[in-house]
């Protein structure tokens, strides 16, 4: 039987299809058994966590007020997940643009924070 025009753009979309939700790599065995690989251009990205992204994210934007030695840390520490998980969308007061996404993401992903267990902060 041959492969007609559609049965080939139908395996190409359900190729695309794969990679686009898993992210991964999609393997697909065609009629004579030959693997056909598609790669996606880049990695996914990790969830956002506090520890890795929105932690120095604040270092960065909200120093030195939220942190050590600052005039609102002892009410507002930036520098602990509990304080920020609490804050949630209100941190978004003074962050802008791609910042405000990131914490955003941070937030609709239910707050990773890829903390150690048994560690306060992370």
């Amino acid at each position: 039987m041959r492969t007609t025009l559609l049965g080939k753009v139908i395996l190409a979309l359900v190729v695309l299809a794969t990679v686009a939700v898993t992210g991964r790599t999609a393997t697909v065995l065609t009629k004579n058994s030959k693997r056909q690989e598609e790669h996606i251009t880049s990695a996914p990205r990790d969830a956002v966590t506090f520890k890795d992204d929105i932690g120095p994210l604040l270092k960065e934007k909200c120093s030195p007020c939220h942190f050590d030695g600052g005039k609102v840390f002892d009410r507002y520490p930036f520098d602990n997940y509990e304080t920020v998980r609490k804050l949630g969308k209100r941190l978004n007061t003074r962050l802008k643009g791609e910042n405000a996404d990131l914490v955003k993401s941070w937030i609709e992903s239910g707050y990773p924070d890829k903390r150690e267990e048994g560690s306060k902060n992370p």
